[in-house]
């Protein structure tokens, strides 16, 4: 529809943040001391009366607002209250001369009208510009200035002109007719003005233009003390009377019907009553506010999301209301919880309608926060969109201090930096940087990120592969020149600077520049620093930059040589020690390198803190120690028990297991002696033994080493050496290794145990091997005193036979029949352990099966330590068993016959 162009039409056309601006402009006017100064304060004051009466309050408490409060009521009303004409004409021409000075004075050039520098004609000029020279100059100003714009100026124009034919503006009327119906086939926003419902900008109700009053404070107190059980509250009964009575005293009063929704889920927990008969749209939305309101306070985000779910629609209709505060006390009470709760659509229609309306600081900083934790959860798409918003309100908003607007364009270029954008958001920062009069260290950090191609300073925490460290290396030198300027400033802090130039000196020293390592040193200590009394603290813990930076610091220290500095070694990794996880195993291993060589004792106390976090996956770190054992020699038990824990550990590569044993015994060897250590070897030991058997690669390693008496000492004898040397040589089909070991063995047992010495013959022959050393070797063994029948001896006997498995087993019944014929006083009870880890189990059963025996036999193909074990524990005379054959087995018991005849032919 076409609209009646007047004062009061040209004033609403203008957008919310001029209408402001043309107030905030007549504000300042008045307070000039000159004649017009004088004219519009007195003017000024009769409309602030106007607008008090409007609003049916008292003038007093207008003129008690803060300013931009007052400004904004007096924008939102200023269309309904002035009347008159020569005012509007002044209170446009200070908005024009003031805001739109580049706008008149290129019009007035395309006229060749010779002007003032705010774009007033010059007082001598008695000249008409033609309809062709209008044309020529509407042109001009329309490819240089948005078309709202030139059209609201050429509104006033025509509105001052009033068609006086000796008028400069005279022939603008049909020029501006015929150039706009030109551009409507262009472009319709020309038609815009034209056509605008401007029923939308009428000036708001009285009864709900204002925030909340003293009397809504004290409600809503009231409702909160009650709900807390504050001394001196209300009973919930009396609060509810208190509420029913607010709605029944006034009912245009809308707002009431928040502190009934507020009162509901916070103090009654009730469910609402959607559908009561007064509720209309407006009081619907008001109810709904507070009862979202109240979940909030409560903290029950549960019936929040659901009661939220429920009300879209409702919650939509109250923020498009026209004619009330309620969307902006929605947006007040709603927004930044619905942007944490993810409902972006709704949050960002809220800041709009606080941006527009209320125009103070506090609701650009709550929208900007809002943007950065986006940013801070890479949601940088969503985060844009707020901070465009922002953007375009700052740009017209002078309450906007210098120190927010350079945060927001920060954060525009982050925005961009998070979406990859790094060539918009280097030209961003670079353009932020040239315009800025404030120094800002944290866009130079933010910069040479851009250039090094990150999109967050959250990435640059120390990569767990080689290759990756490369690239970050490369691609944070890149900046590095960016990051020196920043560190020369020191208001505010550079802290990212320092970190990112910690990160970089770390990498160098890691690998192998030590001029490297105090600039790491310093620069992580400043970061630290920085971190620690920034606002932002919390986040930059959340995202590891805080440990990693602790981390280097500790890592540089370790490697200054300086053993003053151990103390405050310990003291900063235990402050990080609950996060060693986060740290790549070859730094950590790097930390504990340096550390062995400065302290033994705190290598192993930061090893142990590692083991707590990693705990099986330690290996991975402790496996690049360069020499692990030396710090386990510091260690105490506990850990050296836990760690003997993983070689029995059948979940882990048996390699890994392996290494961790070869470690543990070297590192056993070098610690303070105790029963408990040497336990604790004796088991590595066996369980390294056991790895050898099912590993053959393993087993011959093992075999290699079990030829050094270094390497088993003192946890094992040279016999249990040989036993496992012969044990894995059988297993892998190394017979040539075993004939080497054949004459050891004999020549251990000839003098002091024949018996077993006959019996590593009969052995090695019944495995067929060394058939010749075998008959040498018999000669040597010394006259046999008896036979068989002369060992007969006709006491009761009871024999633990221990060792084999199923093959031995089958000789079970005929050694049996043998016995029970040739001596059937013996009793004998076969146990076959076989090769199983489990023996552990079982030990305690054959220890007490075995105490209650005359003697025990003891195959030596059994776990090392099973047979160290029962040996140990033994309270009966044990008879060894060297070979695995019927023969061997007849031998042991006849053997173990005689020395049991022997022992009680000597009692008295």
């Amino acid at each position: 529809m076409q609209i009646d162009w007047n004062w009061r039409t040209l004033f609403l056309e203008l957008p919310d943040e001029d209408r402001v601006a043309f107030i905030s402009l007549w504000k300042l006017e008045s307070q000039a001391d000159t004649a017009d100064g004088r004219r519009l304060k007195g003017a000024w004051n009769y409309h602030v009366k106007k607008l008090a009466a409007r609003m049916r309050v008292r003038p007093e408490y207008l003129q008690k607002k803060r300013g931009h409060e007052l400004i904004n009521y007096m924008a939102s009303h200023a269309a309904g209250i002035i009347r008159n004409n020569d005012l509007w004409l002044k209170l446009f021409q200070n908005f024009y001369f003031n805001r739109r000075t580049d706008l008149m004075c290129r019009f007035l050039d395309a006229l060749d009208i010779p002007h003032d520098a705010r774009g007033g004609v010059d007082s001598s000029y008695e000249g008409q510009p033609d309809r062709d020279a209008f044309i020529h100059a509407l042109q001009v100003i329309f490819d240089s200035f948005p078309k709202r714009q030139v059209a609201h100026y050429v509104r006033t124009l025509l509105l001052m002109d009033d068609g006086d034919k000796k008028s400069v503006w005279f022939h603008l009327s049909g020029a501006w007719d015929q150039v706009r119906n030109e551009l409507t086939h262009t472009d319709s926003s020309i038609m815009e003005m034209d056509e605008t419902d401007h029923a939308e900008d009428q000036a708001l109700p009285v009864s709900d233009l204002d925030e909340f009053t003293t009397l809504d404070e004290i409600i809503i107190h009231q409702i909160v003390a009650s709900a807390s059980g504050e001394m001196g509250a209300l009973s919930h009964a009396k609060l509810d009377d208190m509420i029913q009575e607010l709605l029944e005293l006034n009912h245009h009063r809308t707002r009431n019907y928040f502190h009934l929704g507020f009162a509901e889920t916070l103090v009654f927990d009730r469910d609402l009553n959607l559908k009561r008969p007064e509720l209309n749209d407006e009081r619907r939305g008001w109810y709904i506010c507070g009862a979202l309101a109240g979940c909030i306070r409560r903290g029950d985000h549960s019936r929040f999301r659901q009661l939220f779910n429920s009300s879209k629609e409702i919650i939509s209709n109250a923020l498009g209301l026209k004619n009330s505060y309620l969307p902006v006390a929605m947006s007040n009470h709603l927004m930044s919880f619905l942007a944490k709760e993810g409902e972006h659509y709704y949050s960002k229609k809220m800041l709009k309608k606080r941006l527009a309306f209320q125009r103070e600081l506090k609701d650009f900083v709550e929208g900007l926060k809002i943007a950065e934790n986006l940013l801070h959860q890479d949601a940088a798409e969503q985060a844009s969109e707020y901070l465009t918003m922002l953007d375009k309100y700052s740009a017209g908003y002078d309450g906007v201090q210098s120190y927010y607007k350079v945060r927001l364009k920060r954060r525009l270029a982050q925005a961009k930096q998070q979406l990859g954008q790094f060539k918009e958001a280097q030209a961003s920062l670079e353009a932020a940087l040239q315009a800025s009069d404030i120094s800002s260290p944290e866009m130079l950090a933010d910069l040479a990120l851009v250039k090094a191609g990150i999109r967050s300073i959250r990435e640059v925490l120390l990569p767990h592969k080689d290759e990756r460290r490369h690239t970050l290396f490369k691609a944070l030198e890149k900046g590095i020149s960016d990051l020196n300027r920043a560190i020369e400033i020191s208001d505010p802090f550079p802290t990212n600077a320092h970190y990112l130039l910690a990160v970089l000196n770390y990498l160098n020293f890691f690998r192998g520049d030590d001029t490297a390592r105090k600039l790491a040193e310093e620069h992580a200590r400043a970061a630290i620093s920085g971190m620690t009394s920034s606002p932002a603290k919390s986040i930059y813990q959340k995202s590891g930059l805080y440990g990693t930076a602790q981390f280097i610091e500790v890592c540089t220290l370790a490697y200054s040589l300086d053993e003053d500095a151990v103390p405050k070694i310990l003291n900063k990794w235990r402050c990080i020690s609950e996060n060693a996880g986060a740290f790549p195993s070859m730094d950590l291993a790097f930390l504990l390198d340096g550390l062995a060589l400065l302290d033994g004792h705190a290598a192993a106390e930061v090893a142990e803190s590692i083991w707590n976090y990693h705990g099986s996956d330690s290996w991975k770190v402790f496996g690049k120690v360069d020499d692990f054992s030396s710090i386990l020699g510091q260690a105490d038990q506990k850990f050296l028990e836990m760690l003997g824990s993983l070689v029995c550990d059948e979940g882990l590569p048996t390699e890994v297991r392996f290494d961790i044993g070869l470690e543990l015994i070297k590192g056993l060897r070098s610690s303070a002696s105790s029963g408990a250590l040497r336990e604790l070897a004796e088991n590595v030991l066996d369980q390294l033994e056991v790895i050898a058997y099912a590993n053959e690669a393993i087993g011959l390693r093992l075999l290699e080493m079990l030829k050094q008496f270094e390497f088993y000492d003192p946890y094992w004898t040279e016999e249990d050496s040989l036993w496992a040397q012969v044990k894995i040589s059988r297993r892998y089909g190394r017979d040539d290794n075993c004939e080497a070991l054949l004459p050891k063995l004999f020549f251990f047992y000839r003098d002091e145990k024949p018996f077993m010495a006959k019996q590593v013959i009969e052995q090695f022959r019944a495995w067929g091997i060394a058939n010749d050393t075998c008959q040498k070797l018999r000669q040597s063994l010394p006259q046999e005193e008896g036979t068989e029948e002369q060992a007969a001896f006709h006491a009761p006997i009871r024999l633990v036979f221990v060792g084999g498995n199923e093959i031995q087993e089958k000789y079970d019944e005929p050694v049996r029949k043998w016995l029970s014929k040739a001596y059937p006083e013996v009793e004998i009870c076969f146990e076959h352990t076989g090769w199983s880890s489990n023996w552990g189990r079982e030990v305690k059963r054959l220890v007490n099966l075995i105490n209650k025996s005359d003697a025990v036999i003891i195959m030596q193909m059994i776990r090392t330590q099973l047979g160290r074990t029962l040996r140990r524990e033994s309270k009966c005379p044990w008879i060894p068993c060297t070979g695995t054959g019927i023969g061997s087995i007849k031998g042991s018991i006849l053997e173990a016959i005689r020395l049991l005849s022997t022992k009680n032919a000597a009692k008295p």
